[in-house]
């Protein structure tokens, strides 16, 4: 079983700040305005994470900052009701398979907001370089 994953576009800005609402607290919430520049930014991406079987149901999100070698998790974030179910660590998996395949070959790392819905050893293992 694998997770769907798709860019996101202006009409998941609903989802996505319920999302912002549910899991983080109200000073680390990205604005509409915040989200919709991002969804139209070369130099990120926001992805949105939909449940392995029910394709349209989106579970979760996240957004990366694209640099010249470097990928970095701006924000990760899963919805409340679908945690424990092993769908961060697919979440944490596409996006290390990403930068695999985007050539992003000085690593991953993580500096700013992680739902509190993740475990932190899932996050972890992406500080390398």
């Amino acid at each position: 079983m694998k997770i769907k994953v798709r860019r996101a576009n202006v009409e998941d800005l609903i989802f996505l700040l319920r999302l912002e609402k549910e899991a983080f607290p109200y000073f680390q919430q990205n604005s509409k305005q915040s989200l919709k520049n991002g969804i139209n930014s070369h130099f990120q991406e926001v992805l949105i994470f939909a449940h392995p079987q029910k394709r349209k149901t989106a579970v979760g999100s996240a957004v990366l900052y694209k640099y010249r070698n470097t990928l970095r998790i701006y924000s990760i974030a899963l919805l409340p009701e679908y945690q424990n179910m092993g769908f961060g660590s697919m979440m944490i998996d596409y996006i290390r398979e990403y930068a695999g395949k985007n050539n992003f070959g000085e690593g991953i790392y993580q500096q700013s907001a992680i739902s509190k819905h993740f475990r932190f050893q899932d996050i972890q293992p992406l500080q390398f370089v």
